[in-house]
């Protein structure tokens, strides 16, 4: 499997914001790991900011993902899952193995515990962050399917988001129903936003801070005011939306001044396998070594190196054509 080619024609503002994305997820997952390890106390804005980040980060990707499903498709579905296969069930299986593996060896320092029986269970229970190409290669099965019938697929979403609201995401399948409207929202919504997106940038700084505003009025209203887990789930998804505009937005504006955010961006899917074995490795270290760190320098460098790290792997990797087969995603030449 050699990917190495011609480079790909991509959209800037696109990468931009899967930059976004993926530096909140080794921001969030690092955090965690470290008040988890009781490296960093669980005082409250660090609690707040963790939960404000989960509510809209996944489902940025999944919405951008949903992006470039109908260009996929139009090589036949075949062709559109056999794609899936290489560049998500493959790094799935192989990252998840390579997860375990490493937490069997480290053992007593690592904050979740895994053993052989929780590889063996990952067709039906996905471990750490891997849930999402689980999740995302049935989003994708779905709405190969159903394409290219709309009514149906604006159906599924519905009904997805209505039994996640219903039954909650205790399992993988809940979840992934959780989150296909926002990949089904991508695809629906992704020819016209990629045609006007042009027009849309004069006016990305008032779509940012009113997207931005809702996000902060629904985290609140969700947050302290409702405790009913149907209402919540409800006020969520309104947070997502936002979240997802929010970040879109900001994207547009920052992207063709940010070049080395679109950089990362082109290599989310790398950092988002590999992140936690640099970042979590460097916390295992100076637990190891009883060092004593300031939490936040701690957590500066953990996450830098969760960033850079996976980032030059990636780069490493394309050099010699064998990113799809080692996980990585499809390199992309700068």
């Amino acid at each position: 499997m050699n990917d190495k080619g011609a480079p790909q024609s991509r959209t800037s503002w696109i990468d931009a914001a899967r930059g976004i994305g993926i530096i909140l997820v080794v921001v969030a997952h690092v955090e965690r790991g470290l008040i988890e390890a009781r490296l960093m106390p669980a005082a409250p804005a660090y609690l707040i900011a963790d939960d404000a980040i989960y509510s809209f980060h996944m489902p940025v990707f999944f919405f951008i993902a949903g992006l470039f499903v109908a260009r996929g498709l139009k090589a036949g579905t075949a062709s559109f899952l056999g794609d899936k296969l290489k560049t998500i069930i493959w790094p799935y299986f192989l990252w998840s193995f390579l997860h375990v593996a490493t937490v069997v060896a480290v053992g007593r320092d690592v904050n979740a515990p895994l053993n052989w029986h929780d590889l063996a269970a990952i067709l039906w229970r996905p471990i750490a962050q891997y849930w999402f190409l689980y999740a995302l290669f049935l989003c994708h099965l779905v709405i190969a399917l159903l394409w290219p019938r709309r009514m149906l697929l604006v159906l599924a979403a519905l009904l997805g988001a209505a039994l996640s609201t219903i039954f909650g995401i205790s399992n993988i399948i809940l979840h992934t129903l959780q989150e296909i409207p926002f990949v089904i929202a991508g695809l629906l919504l992704g020819p016209w936003l990629l045609a006007h997106a042009s027009r849309i940038r004069p006016f990305a700084s008032i779509l940012m801070i009113s997207a931005w505003v809702l996000f902060a009025a629904a985290f609140v209203v969700k947050s302290y005011w409702i405790t009913n887990s149907h209402f919540l789930a409800i006020i969520g998804y309104v947070a997502a939306c936002a979240g997802i505009v929010g970040t879109l937005m900001a994207a547009m504006l920052v992207a063709d001044r940010s070049p080395w955010l679109g950089r990362i961006g082109q290599a989310s899917m790398a950092i988002f396998v590999a992140h936690t074995f640099f970042s979590a490795g460097l916390r295992i270290a100076t637990q190891r070594l009883g060092l004593s760190v300031d939490p936040l320098l701690l957590f500066a460098v953990a996450s830098v190196i969760g960033i850079g790290g996976p980032l030059l792997f990636y780069r490493w990797s394309g050099r010699y054509g064998i990113s799809t087969l080692l996980g990585l995603g499809k390199y992309v030449r700068a």
